[in-house]
């Protein structure tokens, strides 16, 4: 199997970790491809391990499954699954990959925790899915165990979100974090579609009070606050004029708003959504996914159920009713949209021909609806705070504002164009300051005295040019420095120049006379640089006093 640049790049550092011994971390953004990567990791360390097997571990069920179906796309081997009622195998039969749950191996088992049913070191390889989970106290144990009883086994991390609500590092589990590849980048390289952000002010809507719990809002308040019918009509609402006829996904903060705004939905335009939750029974769950998935409906609203693990290439809206403090909720509820329509991009070689592919495509862009209030000292964030990670705080606050005004915006675009922005106003600036720059050489220039700033302030440096000379400039700061006392720094070296410099900030910091001063003072035949500034003062109120005449001598 060919991977993709970026994940043969992936799977090149994760072996150069594994090399030096060390438990890697790979960090890609979701829809680009974490499990193909896994499962080709999966399919060259089964051929150099010989005998050896692989184990996946992920927390949810619907992981599992997806893990399952790529693992057997790429391999071309049937993983096993270890969970609830079904087990991997037996003494006689060791499938070369399971796949199992860590709640699985964590469950008892008699005596002893499931867990013990595999030996480690039966095993080359095991794989941690959205391991941004895996600080927990299952998944410690789980690792010692392996790690513990096999010192030798590689062991591999991967997230879209490596960032954790409770702040508390990976590097608790994994020794190196060895690629990262975000949405944004993805985008760029047309692997993911581009996102318009459009946020919907619902001015009954204040979540100033409600409290933080573990980095995002305490769920029962926000459910109180969205469920009431205010507001959940103005979610319904915004919905409906933002859709049209676009497959959308709604994350809803409760299981009665789900199934509440599903059904206002639905009163606009009959059997047009769907609503699950942790709760629906699962073959119930699968035939609403079935149906979406082939559009006999156009929408599903959900609450916990979609957020990991769900991949439906046709969502064009993702509606982000639930209000969130979390970068991992927003993230993940947004990578359910940002796949192109399959085989869009398949087969082309260059990022310039798969963003055209898909701007012509069916589905051009992803368009993200939030909504807004009073929102007090939280902080909301949006696809502008993930897309704009590495930008500059302001585009992303102009992102967030244009966007509340109740049109779309587009946050690439904005990051472009206060990019170019940013540089025509740095040019503008540099041009400001040559033009200072020349003034001030001007005005220096009718202001020079004919006497030797050297000779004024007896700074003896040497007349010749140091090698080091060659590769030194002065700042902007410096030579305006110099200019303003008179002194042309252009007639010098640098060393000359900077000692100049030195010997004035000396006089500043020491009250001596100043250049200016001195200057005058020269003319009058005071040659003494060390007079201090309130000496000098006084000795020029004394001159002016007498006409601009030589002092009398005083004996």
């Amino acid at each position: 199997m060919k991977l993709r640049d970026y994940q043969q790049e992936a799977a090149e550092r994760t072996f150069a970790a594994w090399d030096k011994g060390l438990s890697a971390l790979v960090v890609m953004a979701t829809g680009t491809g974490k499990t193909v990567l896994f499962a080709y990791l999966i399919l060259i360390m089964l051929q150099r391990n010989k005998g050896k097997r692989a184990l996946v571990v992920a927390h949810r069920e619907e992981l599992i499954w997806q893990a399952v179906r790529t693992i057997k796309k790429v391999t071309g081997l049937e993983p096993a699954v270890e969970m609830a009622e079904l087990q991997y195998g037996s003494a006689m039969f060791k499938p070369q990959v399971v796949v199992t749950t860590i709640q699985t191996l964590s469950a008892r088992d008699g005596p002893r925790k499931r867990m013990g049913r595999f030996d480690p070191k039966d095993f080359c390889l095991l794989i941690i899915d959205e391991v941004h989970r895996g600080v927990s106290k299952t998944y410690k144990e789980m690792l010692h165990y392996f790690k513990s009883n096999n010192p030798d086994i590689k062991i591999l991390g991967v997230t879209g979100t490596p960032d954790r609500q409770d702040k508390r590092g990976l590097i608790e589990i994994l020794d190196e974090c060895v690629f990262e590849y975000g949405v944004l980048d993805a985008i760029k390289d047309g692997w993911l579609v581009d996102i318009d952000q459009q946020s919907v002010l619902i001015n009954s809507l204040d979540l100033s009070e409600v409290k933080t719990v573990a980095g995002d809002f305490n769920q029962a308040e926000l459910a109180e606050i969205m469920e009431r019918s205010e507001n959940m009509f103005a979610v319904a609402d915004a919905t409906m004029r933002v859709i049209g006829d676009k497959p959308f996904i709604l994350f809803a903060p409760s299981v009665r708003h789900a199934q509440l705004v599903s059904d206002i939905l639905n009163g606009r335009k009959p059997n047009c959504t769907a609503w699950v939750c942790g709760k629906t029974n699962k073959d119930e769950r699968r035939e609403i996914n079935r149906k979406f998935a082939n559009g006999e409906l156009q929408g599903l609203c959900n609450y916990g159920t979609h957020v990991e693990g769900y991949d439906n290439p046709k969502i064009e809206v993702v509606v982000m009713a639930r209000p969130t403090k979390s970068r991992i909720v927003a993230s993940q509820s947004i990578g359910r949209g940002t796949r192109p329509l399959p085989g869009v991009v398949d087969g082309l070689e260059t990022a310039e021909e798969r963003r055209a592919a898909i701007a012509a495509s069916a589905k051009a862009k992803l368009t993200v609806l939030d909504f807004v209030g009073n929102c007090g000292r939280h902080k909301l964030v949006t696809p502008a705070d993930i897309l704009g990670e590495a930008a500059d705080p302001r585009v992303v606050e102009r992102v967030k504002r244009k966007a509340r005004e109740g049109k779309p915006v587009n946050v690439l675009d904005e990051i472009a164009a206060f990019t170019q922005e940013e540089k025509e106003r740095k040019k503008q600036e540099e041009q400001r300051r040559q033009r200072q720059l020349a003034a001030l050489r001007v005005k220096a220039r009718f202001s020079m005295q004919s006497v030797d700033p050297f000779d004024l302030l007896q700074v003896s440096p040497s007349r010749k040019h140091s090698s080091k000379d060659w590769n030194k400039t002065l700042s902007f700061a410096q030579r305006r420095l110099l200019l303003r006392q008179g002194i042309n720094p252009d007639t010098m070296t640098y060393s000359q120049a900077k000692a100049l410099i030195d010997e004035l900030f000396r006089r500043w910091k020491g009250n001596l006379a100043t250049l200016g001063q001195l200057k005058v003072l020269k003319r009058f035949g005071y040659d003494n640089p060390e007079l201090s500034k309130a000496d000098a003062s006084s000795i020029l109120e004394q001159l002016a006093k007498n006409g601009w005449r030589r002092l009398p001598v005083t004996k």
